[in-house]
């Protein structure tokens, strides 16, 4: 349990370790976390990122891996399949399960509304896999959309599955205030500080999308590959935490004790 040693609290990250173990065994189809990768990390941090999942497979934790892509924004569909099977591809290598997902994992309706469609999800956490999902849905009529974004497909993944944790995982190890210090927390309440959590994601639907999440779970941080293993299971944490409206305090206190 390496990446478990070299947390700043190796007695709490065994602890919190065994904490998720035992929630995953009784809701096997419920992950203990959604991960979203950006473009930048898999091309810079592929060793990192691969380390990290590696070691949580190794633990019997099972986090669904939604995975942004540098092709998007060209709408090419075949490069993001390619990205997504080089992920599952050095995860296989490195001892890892990884199933590839870029097909039926979210549907468009006629309402314009974005769905998620976890059976396969689902199936690969039951067969004890890791999912790697691309943000690629479809319409109805079967035409493929190949810009999602993928935060929005990243919410949709977490409103049908409600993990434990949502951790965002960019290049940076969090977000940076105006004097390019780390923010160890962002209280949603707080426009100064929602300000730099807007120019990091330069998109204000971006911030609306993370307020959805606390719907969900009272756990969202963004953080870096080669801080996730602290921030996975460390009481103090890496990254910088997301605390929303409600109960700002409490949940403040809830994430870094992992017990959400």
């Amino acid at each position: 349990m390496k990446l478990v040693d070299n947390s700043s609290n190796s007695s709490s990250s065994q602890g919190n370790v065994s904490y998720f173990t035992s929630l995953v065994s009784q809701e096997p189809q419920r992950p203990f976390a959604v991960l979203q990768l950006n473009a930048s990390v898999l091309e810079k941090d592929m060793a990192m990122v691969v380390s990290a999942l590696s070691f949580l497979q190794r633990v019997w934790l099972y986090p669904v891996v939604m995975l942004e892509s540098r092709m998007q924004q060209q709408q090419d569909r075949r490069g993001q399949i390619a990205d997504n099977l080089r992920l599952a591809d050095a995860l296989e290598q490195h001892g890892a399960r990884a199933r590839p997902l870029y097909t039926n994992s979210f549907v468009v309706d006629r309402a314009q509304n974005l769905i998620a469609n976890t059976a396969s999800i689902e199936q690969a956490l039951r067969h004890h896999t890791l999912p790697i999902v691309s943000a690629l849905a479809e319409t109805p009529s079967g035409q493929i959309i190949c810009n999602l974004d993928v935060m929005a497909a990243t919410v949709a993944m977490s409103k049908a599955l409600r993990p434990r944790k949502v951790i965002f995982v960019n290049d940076t190890c969090g977000i940076m205030d105006g004097n390019g210090r780390k923010m160890d927390r962002i209280h949603m309440d707080c426009p100064e500080e929602v300000a730099c959590l807007n120019r990091a994601f330069r998109s204000s639907s971006s911030i609306r999308r993370i307020n959805d999440l606390f719907n969900i779970t009272t756990a969202v941080t963004i953080t870096s590959a080669a801080a996730l293993h602290n921030e996975l299971f460390s009481a103090c944490g890496a990254g910088t935490q997301l605390c929303s409206y409600d109960a700002v305090s409490e949940s403040c206190h809830d994430v870094r004790a992992v017990m959400s």
